[in-house]
């Protein structure tokens, strides 16, 4: 494959670069976060610990689904290749920023893309809520719009700025793409499934956030509207029918992120209940349990729905042999499940390949370190969203 035709795979797949950067951010700034709770002398403190995984390390995940599912869904043009590049050239200058202790300069680089993307985001989703009212439309920029502001509020109001990271962006961003998937795949797994999307609960979703953040200044209002929160995220979870599919791996993992959000304001009302200090329990619930359980779930369905896929680096290499040879090369597919053509996502088979297309419900622990490796190179099919 041509180097002009890998780089404009970039617009068609932006998740490509920034999933596994996303897990590199993520480990990089775990390393220094264990250092400075043990006082090696890093620069690291609670608030850029904040900064650094909210808008760093989850923050390049959720713009690599962003930037994948929202242009297609509002008819909009994809993201250019040096617009996927720039992002993720601008996140690793913004996390080596925070890691080093500049907290400051990181906000003003991050403030480079935060701000651009919440402006491009609405200029899109203007003329789909022209046409029809949709709550994934309107949602998501307000989302990123959330997100630039509780960026560029962090040099004064860290504590905000981190609940407006986590709930006003991230905790919407991930119920929004799961409002799409969680029923699609239900349904593409059991045909029986009768749960499905709900049309008020985005709406309803963005004003118990918004009550959320503006209610803060007492303890009872913080667990009131920590109640309403989880009562719209309890009400649209079973909704989503978790007693139909729960025992399909590939769909309980994203049933238990959910309880992890449900959890999250719940713990955070009691604690406000008891006059206890709120925000720090509940963000690592939000953000541990819930952010990073979906995107486990997410990332490895999105390889699973491309397993006819070779390791990385042999990707490209003897396109033309692997389509010859290909009876030879998928017959000892049938063990695992069934036999996917290559030819039919353009990728050559390999040894990996048996790894990813296992049956359903199939248990093999070893099966999901290989998922995570071979995910910046799987294919991305534009149904699953």
């Amino acid at each position: 494959m041509a180097p002009t035709t890998r780089l404009a795979n970039l617009s068609r797949e932006p998740y490509r670069p920034l999933f596994p950067l996303a897990m590199v951010l993520g480990l990089a700034g775990l390393v220094v976060w264990t250092l400075a709770l043990q006082g090696q002398g890093t620069a690291m403190t609670v608030s850029l610990h904040g900064l650094v995984f909210v808008w760093g390390f989850l923050g390049t995940a959720v713009l690599g689904f962003f930037f994948t599912a929202f242009p297609r869904q509002n008819d909009a043009a994809q993201p250019s290749p040096r617009a996927v590049l720039a992002t993720a050239l601008v996140q690793i200058v913004f996390v080596s920023l925070g890691l080093s202790g500049h907290g400051k300069a990181a906000v003003a680089v991050g403030a480079l893309l935060w701000v651009p993307v919440a402006t491009w985001a609405s200029i899109i989703a203007i003329p789909s809520l022209r046409r029809q009212w949709d709550g994934t439309s309107a949602g998501a920029p307000i989302a990123l719009v959330l997100a630039a502001a509780g960026l560029l509020s962090w040099p004064w109001f860290p504590g905000l700025a981190a609940e407006i990271g986590v709930i006003g962006f991230l905790v919407p961003m991930a119920l929004l793409l799961l409002d799409r998937v969680l029923p699609f795949f239900s349904r593409k797994r059991f045909p029986s499934y009768s749960g499905g999307r709900s049309p008020g609960f985005m709406p309803a979703l963005l004003l118990s956030v918004l009550a959320r953040l503006a209610l803060r200044d007492t303890h009872v209002a913080v667990a009131a509207a920590d109640l309403c929160l989880a009562a719209v995220l309890l009400r649209q979870w079973v909704g989503w029918r978790p007693d139909q599919t729960w025992r399909e791996p590939m769909i309980g993992v994203l049933h238990l992120g959910v309880v992890w959000l449900i959890a999250a304001p719940l713990v955070d009302a009691v604690q406000a209940l008891n006059g206890a200090p709120v925000g720090m329990l509940s963000r690592h619930l939000w953000t541990i349990g819930g952010m990073t359980t979906l995107l486990i779930g997410f990332s490895i369905r999105v390889v699973r729905g491309g397993a006819a896929l070779g390791p990385w680096w042999r990707r490209h290499h003897r396109l033309g042999s692997a389509r010859r040879d290909l009876p030879s090369r998928a017959a000892p597919l049938g063990r695992c499940g069934p036999v996917v053509d290559p030819r039919s996502a353009g990728w050559p088979a390999g040894r990996c390949t048996a790894g990813l297309v296992d049956q359903p419900g199939t248990r093999r622990p070893a099966r999901f370190l290989r998922t995570l490796v071979l995910l910046s190179c799987a294919p991305f099919r534009s149904p699953e969203f």
